[in-house]
């Protein structure tokens, strides 16, 4: 999901954690490179990709 005040960034599930344990606290801040900006799992780039476009 596109951030609404910041617009070149995207939050999105962490790698690694099935869907029905996400949490507010464990979503990943990434920019439109894929770089992680905020947040500690690893970004997961399939999804990345499919919904940052």
């Amino acid at each position: 999901m596109r951030d609404p005040e910041h617009l070149g960034l995207y939050w999105t599930n962490p790698m690694a954690i099935h869907f029905n344990q996400v949490k507010v606290s464990n979503l990943i801040c990434a920019d439109h490179e894929g770089n992680v900006v905020e947040g500690k799992h690893a970004i997961n780039r399939a999804s990345f990709v499919l919904r940052s476009s």
